[in-house]
């Protein structure tokens, strides 16, 4: 008699444990985050020229992670996703968008997230998932983290093959190189920031500045310049 009420109170406990979990779990929404790839507000085509001034360029390759993602309201910090690390790259659309899941109620004006992976990540060393060297995008472990990496050719490269690389990261010695962008937003169900390329290369010469693959000075001025590439979508609405 005494088993079977220990019985009775197990299964009681296990399936009022999977209703209270149930029930947390229907509380929150999804929220989906998409980078949209642009070049002066038209869509981004791999391998395709693309012209500022005198130069024609083509983009072959670009991946950045995307970490530390909050959601605010005004100054206030009202949602931080945990293991906040997202590789994206932007001539994938299944690698350009990730989800959160929040509290409906959550009251939001500003997307919050950081460009590259921060110090003390860098310090652990190598990790997995989307942090797995494999992915292409880690030196070493005294060097870290690859931030942003971008590529392609350009007229006015004078490297061999005309080849641009920027390979922006670094977390020693000066070179901390992660930034931090914040946008402005709404509350919805999917939140669409446009990554236009054209701010980016409209800030620099080619003929000068064409190959980074290492931490520098350098990398971290132009890690500077790659944050604006990120603003809110025309097409982010309601």
């Amino acid at each position: 008699m005494i088993v079977i009420k220990k019985l009775k109170y197990l299964f009681f406990s296990f399936f009022s444990l999977l209703f209270v979990t149930t029930i947390h779990a229907q509380k929150l929404n999804s929220i989906e985050i998409n980078f949209n790839p642009l070049f002066q507000k038209s869509s981004l085509v791999k391998d395709s020229n693309y012209i500022i001034e005198k130069d024609s360029f083509q983009i072959s390759q670009c991946k950045f992670y995307i970490s530390g993602v909050e959601l605010k309201n005004g100054n206030k910090t009202v949602y931080k996703e945990k293991n906040s690390f997202h590789l994206i790259n932007i001539f994938d659309n299944a690698l350009c968008k990730f989800n959160l899941k929040i509290k409906p109620e959550l009251s939001f004006n500003t997307i919050q997230f950081n460009l590259g992976i921060d110090s003390i990540t860098n310090s652990k060393g190598i990790s997995t998932g989307d942090l797995d060297p494999t992915k292409g995008m880690y030196w070493a472990w005294h060097s870290g983290y690859i931030n942003f990496r971008l590529e392609g050719k350009s007229n006015l490269c004078n490297l061999k093959n005309r080849n641009f690389q920027f390979h922006l990261g670094g977390f020693r010695n000066g070179f901390y190189n992660m930034q931090t962008v914040a946008i402005k937003t709404k509350k919805k169900s999917r939140i669409i920031i446009d990554v236009d390329f054209f701010n980016f290369f409209n800030s620099i010469d080619l003929r000068k500045v064409n190959h980074i693959m290492t931490p520098s000075n350098l990398a971290v001025e132009l890690a500077k310049k790659a944050i604006t590439i990120f603003s809110i979508s025309s097409k982010d609405v309601q």
